[in-house]
């Protein structure tokens, strides 16, 4: 595959570097706007990323650096949400909230999540453009990306989808090391590193990126013998050790949560594809599939027609857009069903890849409008070519953009739900699958009246308090004057363990009526129980998985550089 890089990358000046990330910056706080002025959207997922963000980075100020059972959820019962929710867009939350704003609440944190986020894709989608197009169009195409309406209209506006909305950032940095490895250069260290990365910010995500992955490398891989499989193999298995500490206990532990939630009814992959019949279904179908189109119109005829102003560009672009428009129809059903693609739930998530190739017919188009101004016939029609391709989608993108028009999906923040700091429903306990699947909500407005301990049914002469609580380990006292049931405010989980101080005895427990707290039978008398979550093996496992995976990773990295300076030194002497 070739990639000419129209202007030389060695040399360039930082001043440079530095003035185009400085404006991609810019742009993205004018997109951002809204959001910065009235606060973040009340989109679909907005009150559990604000209670998640609000949660997390609270464990993270007080010195837990991966807070996975975050016991402020469910009106303090707590709940091991983040051993499936990926950490890295919290850290980034969390890191930020440190550094500029330690006072401020979960809601402008999450905007100004939102804003580095948004400013990284434009950042990162530039030195990807670069490897086909100059400066000026390769900053087009990053401030259109941008601005389109799957990235920053449904992934922000009206969804909220912090990790979706992080890993898109990414997804430019990926496609680089991607294509680069396929060229034949040494990225495979940098491959490796975006594909953890992605692993760390969003699952589903990763899921879609791997199944682009085969599909570019069908479409655009022409030479390298086995050394390219090889090394984008190795790029894979060492960028999913090094992230392995969160996807491996995420993965494992499913079966012991109500997982079967996420892919139940409109959750389901079947319920998304582009048909007839769901063309209609929500506001949110009917706002994704017209720009869907019309956009992949103007960039298949932009890069079919231009496709010479940036060499190396067009299979990449019709590829992508060609996967994307078969995944999310009835035609990618099997593909669903028998791989794991059927996780990532929802079809048109497959839109972050369009939006990729969107952006780079957005700067194919835009290196065609600014070449060379010759009175040539066939350079005024490039140009004429370029001019309308990139207005057109410019103005699908602004006329998509929320800030002048009403978001698709702007659902009221349910009261309850925030009052109760609520976890995800799907990360509860499985013995609690059939209260939530049966829509009753007393059970959960009843939890802020629930004493931390309490006996079941009351007894005379019960004394029962909390005596310490740290993030995954709770201390009580009980005295009984009769055996009772005892209810702990935690939330039942089978991992955790209830065992008595002192004598280390593990009593058994079960999930409680109602809401699922710990419940276990305490015998007559006083006594100490701890009520702890241990440090599990597959917890053990995953970050050992991580540490020889950041080695291996480290170790390629050195390897290649100095196999790229004993090149450089062979060179020079041939020279001299």
């Amino acid at each position: 595959m070739s990639s000419p890089d129209p202007e030389p990358r060695r040399g360039r000046p930082w001043r440079e570097t530095g003035v185009d990330l400085l404006l991609v910056a810019g742009a993205a706080a004018l997109l951002m706007l809204p959001s910065l002025l009235f606060g973040a959207p009340a989109g679909h997922d907005y009150h559990q990323q604000v209670v998640w963000i609000e949660a997390f980075t609270d464990r993270l100020m007080a010195g837990d650096l991966y807070p996975r059972w975050l016991g402020a959820l469910w009106a303090g019962a707590g709940g091991p949400d983040f051993f499936f929710y990926p950490p890295l867009p919290y850290w980034i939350s969390g890191a930020l909230r440190a550094a500029l704003c330690p006072g401020c609440g979960a809601d402008r944190i999450l905007v100004l999540s939102g804003l580095f986020w948004l400013a990284l894709s434009g950042m990162t989608f530039r030195p990807l453009a670069r490897r086909f197009v100059g400066r000026w169009s390769a900053l087009a195409g990053a401030v259109v990306y941008m601005a389109l309406p799957y990235h920053l209209g449904a992934d922000w506006h009206d969804r909220v989808a912090h990790a979706e909305f992080a890993a898109a950032a990414l997804l430019p940095l990926h496609l680089a090391a991607f294509l680069d490895c396929l060229a034949g250069r040494a990225a495979g260290p940098r491959l490796a590193l975006w594909t953890a990365a992605i692993l760390l910010c969003h699952l589903p995500t990763a899921l879609i990126v791997a199944s682009a992955c085969l599909v570019l490398f069908v479409v655009v891989a022409r030479a390298g013998g086995w050394r390219v499989p090889l090394r984008l193999g190795l790029a894979a298995v060492v960028g999913l050790g090094a992230a392995a500490l969160y996807w491996l206990p995420a993965v494992t532990l499913l079966e012991s949560v109500s997982s079967a939630l996420m892919t139940e009814g409109l959750y389901h992959w079947s319920r998304s594809f582009l048909t007839t019949e769901m063309m209609d279904c929500t506001p949110f179908f009917r706002g994704l599939w017209p720009p869907f189109a019309g956009l992949s119109a103007a960039a298949i005829l932009c890069v079919a027609l231009l496709g010479r102003v940036a060499p190396g560009v067009r299979p990449v672009v019709l590829a992508l857009i060609a996967l994307v428009a078969f995944m999310v129809t009835p035609l990618a059903r099997l593909f669903y069903e028998f791989t794991p693609l059927g996780w990532i739930q929802f079809a048109w998530r497959y839109l972050m890849l369009a939006d990729l190739a969107f952006a780079l017919a957005a700067a194919v188009a835009a290196q065609a409008a600014l070449q060379s101004t010759a009175p040539e016939a066939g350079a005024r029609m490039s140009r004429g070519i370029g001019l309308a391709a990139l207005a057109a989608m410019a103005g699908v993108a602004a006329f998509e953009h929320p800030g002048l028009r009403a978001s698709r999906n702007m659902n009221p923040v349910p009261a309850l739900e925030m009052r109760l700091s609520a976890g995800a429903i799907e990360w509860l306990p499985r013995e609690a699958f059939d209260l939530l699947t049966s829509g009753e909500t007393a059970p959960f407005e009843a939890l802020p009246a629930i004493p931390r301990v309490r006996a079941t049914p009351a007894v005379p002469g019960v004394e029962a308090a909390r005596l310490s609580a740290s993030p995954r380990a709770e201390t009580y006292r009980v005295d009984l004057l009769a055996p009772a049931r005892v209810t702990f405010k935690r939330t039942y989980w089978r991992h955790a363990r209830l065992v008595e101080a002192g004598t280390g005895r593990a009593i058994p427990t079960r999930a409680s009526d109602g809401f699922p707290l710990t419940e276990a039978e305490l015998p007559a008398g006083r006594g100490r129980y701890v009520l702890e979550l241990p440090t599990l093996a597959v917890e053990r496992a995953g970050a050992a998985f991580s540490a020889a995976g950041l080695a291996a990773l480290l170790i390629w990295w050195a390897a290649t550089r100095l196999r790229g300076a004993a090149r450089g030194v062979s060179a020079s002497r041939t020279r001299s």
